[in-house]
């Protein structure tokens, strides 16, 4: 399905882009300065978000590893958008890209969860 590739894809960037340029992400999402301590911990963090995406990638499979990869993209994405707003309601950091980042990931997770509640017996009247 199009959204896990999505949000593999969009986990993986983001990942990526933290890994190679901490202070640019850190100034975009937080709107602040990131020193070299907690630069080094945004490499560490990219370095896990680009491990999550190739762990969550779509194989083409429906096996056990694709519902956990999917249970667990899906799990991330609503704690992702409330650790976000946390952040910025605890210490009042705010970039310009951190209100979209949580609309994001609020979206990926209606759409990650769609699936699932269109194969319950309730979800499928409730998805027409």
């Amino acid at each position: 399905m199009w959204i896990f590739v999505v949000a593999a894809a969009a986990e993986a960037l983001t990942g990526l882009a933290a890994l190679v340029a901490p202070l640019l992400v850190g100034g975009l999402l937080l709107g602040a300065d990131l020193n070299p301590a907690r630069a080094a911990i945004a490499r560490f963090g990219g370095l896990a978000f680009v491990g999550f995406a190739l762990a969550c990638w779509p194989a083409g499979g429906s096996g056990g590893g694709a519902i956990w990869a999917r249970r667990a993209l899906w799990v991330f994405q609503p704690a992702a958008a409330i650790c976000l707003v946390l952040v910025t309601v605890t210490t009042g950091l705010s970039g310009i890209l951190l209100w979209p980042a949580v609309a994001y990931h609020a979206f990926a997770t209606v759409a990650l969860a769609r699936p699932a509640i269109a194969r319950s017996p309730l979800g499928k009247d409730a998805l027409r």
